[in-house]
């Protein structure tokens, strides 16, 4: 081992017996290389794929995961309910609960019940399906038309609405 500068021990040590740092592949193939690959007749992208550094590192670790699979499955199985019956029927009136309350939000959040609150300066939770927005204040409420033949009702209502930043 050749050195420029003085090496203190500690420092020393850790390059002689450390751990090494890991090998983690950064090249990953994407679609155009796929693309490029099939128009060459000697190279099969799939073989490129068997044979990349990510695909080889991916099979290493699939012993530690076979485990870990079996460890939980052995879990799942070991796993003994008592009285399930009476779980099972819980269970069936917790689904019966939210079908009655989702009918329920349905009929309040009908047009000619909601529009008679939802004056300016009125708060308001704003959430869809897949986001929430938090809470928020009504500026404006619009009734408007629909011009166009879907399936949706002719009319309905344009909330504005002033959302907090998050």
């Amino acid at each position: 081992m050749m050195v420029d500068e003085t090496l203190n021990a500690e420092t020393a040590r850790q390059i002689l017996l450390g751990e090494p740092a890991p090998l983690n592949s950064a090249f990953h193939i994407t679609y155009n290389m796929l693309l490029n690959l099939l128009r060459v007749e000697e190279i099969n992208p799939e073989y490129l794929m068997e044979r990349s550094f990510c695909q080889f590192q991916n099979y290493a670790s699939l012993p530690e995961l076979d485990k870990e699979l079996n460890e939980l499955q052995e879990a799942y199985n070991s796993t003994k309910l008592e009285d399930e019956e009476s779980i099972e029927s819980y269970q069936q009136i917790r689904m019966c609960l939210h079908d009655v309350l989702e009918h329920q939000w349905k009929y309040v959040r009908r047009p000619e019940y909601i529009v008679p609150f939802l004056q300016p300066g009125r708060l308001i939770k704003v959430e869809t399906e897949r986001e929430d927005y938090g809470w928020g204040v009504v500026i404006n409420l619009k009734k408007r038309h629909r011009t166009d033949r879907s399936s949706a009702p002719e009319t309905f209502y344009l909330i504005d609405c002033l959302l907090a930043d998050r």
